[in-house]
């Protein structure tokens, strides 16, 4: 990799989330999970400077976390394995990761890593998966606070109920992982749209998420642009009540 390619990516994933921090949240938490483990950038809406222990490569799965006071990310431990490409995790991690779910049972908390611990179907990926991933799994179900377990590695959006919970891997923001469930060798890239995974919190309903696709080459096309002045006045204020009903009835109970 040239010197500095880390640094521009780090960069430009900061100039493409920061026009945006204002509908996502005061504050954005960037969870990057590279090959290295998990980083954790905060991009607020009056201060677009990033932290990144290290400046790792952001060419990798990105999720991004809408952090309400009410809602811890956990991205501290490591998966990887020097010089291989499997995951691990090990006694230490285990226990590390035991201990700080006890500290806090009451917290709300997204569990961010590399590796994938469940199968995912793409073979030749799976071969690279995560050793601890049926232990890690029983210590996350004694924990009811886990909301999400957010992985990178396949390079593809995949969720899993597991663990009591809801795992998931975040597609990539350059090449995917081509679908292959056949059970074949694989080893294919696809260049299918470049997106991140966009958990919002709701008081309400818990972790909602969203996969956001980079804008790159898409246009937004208004809905209301061929109406009168009037018939878009009309259906703005329909809207605004249905929602208010609905808050009401449904979403704020």
């Amino acid at each position: 990799m040239p010197p500095g390619l880390a640094v521009e990516e780090h960069d430009a994933l900061r100039d493409w989330l920061a026009p945006d921090a204002h509908f996502i949240g005061r504050e954005v938490g960037v969870v990057i999970a590279d090959g290295q483990g998990a980083d954790y950038v905060s991009i607020t809406r009056h201060e677009t400077s990033t932290h990144v222990p290290n400046r790792r490569a952001v060419r990798a799965s990105i999720s991004v976390c809408r952090c309400m006071p009410a809602l811890r990310a956990s991205a501290g431990r490591q998966t990887f394995v020097p010089g291989h490409h499997h995951g691990m995790m090990c006694e230490e991690r285990l226990r590390w990761l035991d201990d700080t779910l006890s500290a806090r049972r009451d917290c709300p908390t997204l569990i961010f890593m590399h590796h994938p611990p469940f199968r995912t179907g793409v073979q030749w990926m799976d071969a690279s998966g995560l050793h601890g991933g049926r232990t890690m799994e029983e210590i996350v179900r004694r924990h009811r606070q886990v909301v999400r377990v957010a992985c990178g590695h396949i390079h593809r959006p995949i969720h899993v109920a597991w663990g009591g919970t809801i795992a998931s891997t975040s597609p990539s923001t350059c090449h995917q992982v081509a679908l292959n469930l056949a059970g074949q060798d694989g080893f294919e890239f696809t260049m299918e749209p470049r997106a991140v995974q966009l958990h919002v919190w709701d008081d309400s309903y818990g972790l909602v998420s969203h996969l956001s696709y980079f804008p790159d080459g898409y246009e937004e096309v208004s809905m209301l642009a061929s109406l009168t002045d009037e018939a878009r006045a009309k259906l703005l204020a329909q809207n605004r009540h249905d929602y208010q009903a609905l808050c009401k009835s449904e979403y704020d109970r």
